[in-house]
């Protein structure tokens, strides 16, 4: 069946198969060239957490919000508290990239990975990816919200289907310690670094 568009807001598309396109966010800790984990025992997934600027995202969030409320009510959860949602509030979080943002986090499992495509929408090749998506800049997600209920826990999640490069942005952290201006041309024949049987 094909996807089609059921509510649209500025920064946001729900889909008729549960999926939420989000855009212009701020992409932290993208984890979406190669599956990664936090700790030893946790299973290393795809993940991306987006961060979406309060002034520009309200109708967003609130969108976020309704799907959020409805997969609360079918899969009979009830309430939950804020940190089993994948959406959170940023000033709550201690982070000051995240100040003054709703905090968008998804994932997908490591058999699954995420579509990740450039401005022109094509998709970009594994080895191409950590460079174009860096944190700091701006993406557009397509997640898709989900209830989990069963022995590990109650809590909505959602799945990450796929990322789009939207633009350059400041980057978060360090940035990568340019080595150009410190080496030098060595000139040696292969005699010089003497013979394999030296090894």
């Amino acid at each position: 069946m094909a996807r089609t568009i059921v509510k649209q807001v500025k920064n946001a598309i729900l889909y008729s198969d549960g999926c939420v396109r989000i855009d212009n966010v701020r992409a932290s800790y993208p984890h979406i060239d190669k599956p990664w984990a936090k700790n030893e025992d946790d299973r290393p997934k795809f993940s991306i957490t987006g961060l979406a600027p309060k002034e520009t995202h309200d109708a967003a969030k609130a969108l976020l919000v309704e799907q959020i409320n409805a997969l609360l009510t079918s899969s009979k959860i009830g309430k939950l508290a804020g940190e089993h949602k994948f959406l959170r509030n940023g000033d709550d979080s201690g982070k000051d990239e995240a100040e003054g943002m709703w905090v968008i986090k998804a994932s997908e499992n490591p058999d699954r990975r995420p579509s990740v495509r450039n401005q022109r929408g094509n998709i970009l090749a594994p080895d191409e990816i950590a460079e174009a998506i860096y944190p700091g800049c701006f993406v557009n997600i397509l997640i898709r919200p989900w209830a989990q209920n069963n022995k590990h826990g109650k809590k909505i999640n959602a799945n990450l289907i796929g990322v789009q490069f939207a633009g350059n942005g400041e980057r978060f952290g360090e940035a990568p310690i340019d080595d150009e201006d410190v080496w030098d041309e060595i000139e040696a024949d292969d005699d010089d670094f003497g013979d394999d049987d030296d090894l």
